[in-house]
C-alpha cells in the first residue's frame, strides 16, 4: 500500500516535471533542476528521474547521410568560418511582402530565397528576392559577404547545386572574388548541405 502511494507520488511530481518543462520552451531538464537548487523550483522536482518528452527527443534527432563514395564525404573539414559555406535556392509558392515604410503601397512580393550556412559556425543567412535572374543571385551573394565580413570572415568557398550556381555570371565572381566552388547534384539534399560528424 505505502510503496502505491510513493509510486503515485514520483509520477505525479514527473508530471509536474513534465508540464513545467512545456510551460519553460522545452528547457533542458539539467537547467530545470539547476533552478531547483536556486529556490526558484519546488525543491522536491530535484530527485525526481527526468521523464521522457517526444517533443524533445525528436527535436535531437538528426538525419545522418546514406553513405558516400568511398566512404568518405566530399567535403573536407572545416577549421573556421568562411571556410565551407553551402549555399541553395528556393522558391516559395506564397509571395511575400516586401517592407515598406513610406509611399505608395507596392505590388513587389517576394517569391524567391537563398539560404546560405556556414559549415563551420552553422550560421545561416537568408537573402529574399523578387525573382530568380542571375542579378537577384548575385545581389544576395554580395549581401551575404558583406554581412560575414562586417563579422570579420572572409568566405573562401561555396558549395551548391549545379542549377543557377553554375551559371557563367556566377562562377565568374567567384573566380573575380578568387574563391572556389564544389557542385553536389540537383535534388541531391544528401550532398548539398552541412556534413555532420559522426
Amino acid at each position: 500500500m505505502e510503496e502505491s502511494l510513493a509510486a503515485q507520488k514520483v509520477d505525479r511530481f514527473q508530471r509536474e516535471m513534465w508540464r513545467l518543462q512545456l510551460k519553460l520552451n522545452h528547457l533542458s531538464f539539467p537547467k530545470i533542476r539547476y533552478m531547483t537548487l536556486q529556490g526558484r523550483l519546488p525543491k522536491r522536482l530535484y530527485s525526481i528521474d527526468v521523464p521522457f518528452c517526444p517533443t524533445c527527443a525528436y527535436s535531437r534527432a538528426t538525419r545522418k547521410p546514406w553513405r558516400y563514395k568511398n566512404g568518405h564525404s566530399k567535403l573536407k573539414e572545416t577549421m573556421e568560418p568562411g571556410q565551407c559555406v553551402s549555399v541553395d535556392t528556393f522558391k516559395s509558392s506564397t509571395a511575400g511582402f516586401v517592407a515598406q515604410v513610406k509611399g505608395t503601397l507596392t505590388n513587389k512580393r517576394y517569391r524567391v530565397a537563398n539560404v546560405f550556412i556556414d559549415h563551420y559556425s552553422d550560421l545561416s543567412f537568408v537573402y529574399p528576392q523578387e525573382d530568380n535572374t542571375n542579378a537577384e543571385l548575385l545581389m544576395a551573394k554580395i549581401a551575404f559577404e558583406d554581412f560575414a565580413s562586417s563579422c570579420g570572415v572572409k568566405v573562401t568557398h561555396y558549395h551548391a547545386d549545379n542549377g543557377r550556381f553554375a551559371d557563367n555570371a556566377f562562377v565568374n565572381d567567384i573566380k573575380g572574388q578568387r574563391q572556389s566552388i564544389s557542385y553536389c547534384g540537383v535534388n541531391a539534399h544528401h550532398r548539398n548541405g552541412k556534413q555532420r560528424k559522426e
